[in-house]
């Protein structure tokens, strides 16, 4: 008898392991769509992946990224229904390109909790539609670019540049706010009007061509020390540019120092941190479904990349200065074009050169 009730019990703990509690080598319970790239290097989706996978591994949740196979919103809704059909509870998408595919499939999908960074979905119609199981978090980019500008005359650099690639309302903010922190940061300098320049120009597109190194190389030679480069992967083309000439540039959007030696400090949406915050949430009941919000200084939403700088006089302090000052609210940035008139945003000091984007025939 005992020997019977033996292999009764080891058939019970055979169909335990084999069937088991476990979960299937296929579920992800919490799932990143990638824009067609990879997160094994420096991007603004290897920041998000990092977020999840810090999350994932302390929770002991599963986890995974899909790649789809086309940059369209076809091939996001196909790679975000097959992460759906993978058990994912969090599905996580990161910038504006998304915006359609999360419109459409928050719908179809409605038991899944999405997250969407820096972009807000969209119906088909290009209006905003965020439902009860989403939530958008955006970025306050004209923050980080202040913080950008601060730092680049906080070191020394008066000669600045920024450079765009659309003129869309991301490129539009981080310049905003790159001149009016380069100008308050010239009046705690005490220096006079004219005594800080910038050359400002949008490039008109966000993809890499040879005009962008050429503007580049034209402003470095013409005394500009220091390029504030917003848009990938234009971005790429300022930062071969400044490795042969010797000159510096700021990343945008996350770390850049990386992909660069000539790369002195990045102003970076913290992509990470946000999203180990909101997966948290989503799978904790704090979820802010149907909701958007953007995190600024207040929410430690943006910053500069202070452990990788290679700046000297822009400091520790100076940084954690300027930064309590804009978390408390005491200074205020604003996100409008300003280039052509920067005095009605209150700068005094600062002169701003634009220059017209070149169009393609």
């Amino acid at each position: 008898m005992k020997n019977t009730w033996k292999g009764i019990l080891g058939c019970f703990l055979m169909a335990a392991l084999l069937c088991g509690c476990g979960k299937s080598e296929d579920e992800k319970e919490v799932a990143l769509i990638t824009d067609g790239g990879t997160v094994g290097t420096a991007s603004f989706h290897k920041e998000a992946w990092d977020g999840i996978a810090r999350y994932c591994k302390e929770e002991e949740l599963t986890y995974g990224n899909y790649i789809p196979d086309e940059q369209s919103t076809e091939g996001f809704e196909k790679a975000i229904s097959e992460a759906a059909e993978n058990g994912a509870r969090v599905i996580v998408c990161a910038g504006d390109e998304f915006s359609e595919a999360v419109g459409s499939m928050q719908s179809e999908y409605k038991k899944i909790k999405f997250l969407l960074l820096d972009a807000v979905p969209v119906d088909e119609d290009g209006k905003e539609y965020i439902r009860r199981n989403t939530h958008a978090v955006l970025f306050s980019e004209q923050q980080a670019g202040f913080l950008a500008g601060y730092a680049a005359v906080t070191e020394g650099y008066t000669n600045l540049g920024f450079m765009g690639g659309e003129e869309s309302e991301q490129n539009i903010q981080y310049g905003a706010g790159f001149i009016q922190g380069a100008d308050y940061a010239s009046k705690e300098k005490g220096l006079g009007a004219g005594q800080v320049t910038i050359r400002y120009k949008y490039e008109g597109s966000d993809e890499l061509k040879p005009s962008v190194m050429a503007d580049a190389n034209a402003w470095y030679r013409g005394g500009c020390q220091v390029i504030f480069a917003c848009g990938q992967p234009m971005q790429t083309a300022v930062q071969k540019s400044a490795e042969t000439l010797g000159k510096a540039v700021i990343g945008s959007n996350y770390n850049q120092s990386s992909l660069s030696d000539s790369v002195v400090i990045s102003a970076v949406k913290r992509v990470q941190e946000i999203a180990y915050q909101q997966v948290g949430a989503a799978l904790d009941g704090d979820f802010k479904g149907g909701e958007k919000e953007s995190l600024g200084t207040g929410h430690d939403g943006v910053g500069l990349t202070m452990a990788y700088t290679t700046m000297t006089q822009f400091t520790q302090e100076s940084y954690s200065a300027i930064y309590g000052q804009m978390a408390e609210g005491k200074i205020k940035v604003t996100g409008k074009e300003i280039s052509s008139d920067p005095s009605a945003a209150g700068v005094e000091n600062v002169t701003v050169q634009v220059e017209e984007a070149q169009t393609e025939e």
